[in-house]
Parts: structure tokens; sequence; C-alpha cells
């Protein structure tokens, strides 16, 4: 309560009776006129989400695919083999073609069919320019995939196509050493002699 504010209780004893319009402090009505309208707690809660910088209709970030997803059709037809499905995608969808298909795995549709050992699917995928040296989020290349499972026709076709046998995973581990753990005796002879031809 302002102290300038009249006392009509002190106006009645002096005997001038009851002031006929009290008087209000300026300092408090200023004070009144520059308090924010509404404080932070009561804002609806969809201003605060929109004012934290999170967009209306954003996807949370690692969430899960939708069926109708081209990366979710693409890694379902390279999977099951279906050669033509995937041409006809991709001649649709050619940005797919070394897209990964996984936010969180980071597999290209080059690394499933070399794990799989599907020598027409990754015909099809080099025919539309897959890169052979794209790493997922481990670090591991289709031909790490391949050495691993024992695919030696696979990794002969991808190293002959430009497929590098130096790189390394993120542990430092080449194809090579993807076979040796595996016992891929086939592709571990067949890795070192395309490791004569490079440089270390």
């Amino acid at each position: 309560m302002c102290l300038r504010t009249c006392d009509r209780s002190r106006h009645r004893r002096a005997g001038h009776g009851a002031p006929r319009q009290p008087h209000t402090c300026r300092r408090a009505a200023w004070s009144a006129s520059t308090t924010p309208r509404r404080a932070w707690g009561s804002l609806p809660l969809s201003r605060l989400r929109m004012g934290s910088g999170a967009s209306k209709g954003a996807a949370p970030k690692g969430g899960k695919r939708k069926k109708n997803d081209p990366r979710a059709q693409l890694e379902r037809l390279v999977q099951g083999g279906n050669v033509r499905g995937v041409a006809d995608l991709l001649s649709k969808k050619t940005e797919l073609t070394n897209s990964a298909l996984d936010d969180k795995s980071g597999t290209r549709a080059i690394h499933i069919a070399c794990k799989n050992g599907d020598k027409d699917m990754i015909r099809e995928l080099m025919k539309r320019n897959c890169f052979l040296n794209q790493k997922d989020s481990r670090g591991c290349t289709a031909l790490m995939l391949a050495a691993a499972a024992g695919h030696d026709k696979i990794v002969k076709l991808i190293v002959d196509s430009g497929a590098d046998v130096r790189m390394k995973d993120r542990n430092d581990d080449t194809a090579l050493e993807y076979a040796e753990k595996n016992n891929r005796t086939k592709v571990k002879e067949l890795l070192n002699l395309y490791a004569c031809e490079y440089t270390w």
C-alpha cells in the first residue's frame, strides 16, 4: 500500500470529512504499467514449446520410419533379393542409391547386398553408381561385411570394381581382419593377394 494514499479514518477524525477521491502514488501506478502482462508460468504449453525452438510439425529425431517411407521400401526389397523392384524404385528415387536406409545404423543398400552375398543385387546397385567404400555408423564397409560372411566371390567382384581393402573401421580393423576373426580362409587368402598390390 502506498504511504501517500489518504487515510479516510484520519480525515474523519480531523473533521475534514471523507475525501472526494483517494490519492494514488504515481510511482506505484508507473510500476503497475510496466509489469509484464503475463508471467512465463501462465503461458500455454504449446507456446512454450514453440519458443524453445521445436517446430510444430517436426518428427522426433531418430524416430521410427513409416511403412511407406521409400528407404524402408528399399531395405525390404534388397533384403528380399527383389532386383527388379529395386531397379524400379531407384529409377524414381535415384538419391536412395547411396542414402542411409536407417539413420542410427547408417546401413546402405550395398551393405545389405554384400552381407547377403547377392551378386545380382550388387551388380544392379553398381550399375546405378553406388559408392562401394561408404561406411555405416560402426565404420564398416561393404567389403568388410562380405569378408566377415565369407563371400569370396563377392569380395573379388567389389574389389575389382573399386572397393578399398585398406579401409578401417572404428576399431582400426580392415576387411582382412574381419576375415581372420570369422575364420574365412578363402577370403583371407584373396585379400592377402590384393593387399600385396598396395603400398601401405
